[in-house]
């Protein structure tokens, strides 16, 4: 999955990330999904599902790098670049940044536990699945926006791409808000395709769903500000959602539950999008 990454970044920053962006997003989840169900009807066992899944993620590494020789065949070169420095400083923001990307999505899923019974960890889990689906159409345009936005920011052509920006958020508000609707007026009919114990979770899948939408309908602007003087501050500003979040979660959690976890998501991205929007202005 690491080289695949690496592969992948290739071909974006050559402006060719569809098929990529199919292998990653469709092709892979494709062959997991009849895994899934091959393994329900008992024509695979559970070992042999975990191998077939090794196997599909290494179809989609071999799939990606030979496309990514295809649009261009890399060149090896083992010279100490000139601005060594910079890139091994950018590397080091990205890692932490990904990190603390990684805690404001996940560490809520730990601390339900610390207040709750660990059962509604599950009902909070399958919540979340459903209403990411609502980002879908927006991760598909990204990835091949983010590389167009960069190669505009660094021509200075602002006029093109306010035009992207408006467009973007446009697009993804029309797509994203016929899955948002699609979602909500279908959950009960959803939740009846899970056993009845995971039905607790239908308020939070309309929380998070509102979350995901308001995200969705801000189009590139995280493209936008990581190609900025203002990068690093992305860092900082993410380490105070982290804490926010903490205590959030521990105001909310204990008389809500996984409905007060949720609503302290929606906390967060209000406050994220006042201060993305207040940097765009800038």
């Amino acid at each position: 999955m690491g080289y695949f990454e690496v592969y992948y970044a290739w071909v974006k920053v050559h402006m060719q990330s569809v098929v990529g962006n199919f292998i990653s997003e469709v092709l892979v989840r494709t062959i997991i999904f009849c895994l899934l169900f091959s393994v329900h009807w008992n024509w695979l066992s559970k070992d042999g599902f975990i191998y077939a899944l090794f196997g599909a993620y290494f179809l989609q590494f071999v799939a990606m790098k030979s496309y990514a020789i295809y649009v261009k065949r890399p060149i090896l070169s083992f010279k100490i670049p000139a601005n060594v420095n910079a890139i091994f400083g950018y590397s080091f923001f990205i890692i932490l940044s990904g990190s603390v990307a990684v805690l404001l999505m996940d560490f809520d899923k730990v601390m339900i536990p610390s207040y709750r019974n660990i059962s509604e960890n599950a009902l909070y889990s399958v919540a979340i699945f459903i209403a990411t689906v609502i980002a879908v159409p927006s991760r598909a345009m990204l990835q091949i926006i983010y590389p167009i936005t960069a190669r505009l920011m660094n021509e200075n052509k602002h006029e093109e791409l306010n035009d992207l920006y408006k467009k973007s958020a446009l697009n993804l508000q029309v797509f994203g808000g016929l899955v948002l609707l699609g979602i909500f007026l279908n959950i009960k009919e959803l939740y009846k395709l899970i056993p009845n114990e995971y039905s607790g979770g239908i308020a939070v899948v309309f929380i998070i769903g509102l979350t995901k939408f308001y995200d969705v309908i801000l189009g590139n602007n995280n493209a936008i500000i990581l190609n900025t003087k203002y990068y690093k501050t992305v860092l900082f500003f993410g380490l105070l959602l982290v804490f926010m979040m903490i205590g959030l979660n521990m105001l909310l959690i204990p008389p809500y539950g996984i409905v007060g976890a949720a609503w302290q998501r929606y906390s967060l991205f209000l406050f994220q999008y006042h201060d993305y929007y207040l940097w765009l202005r800038k």
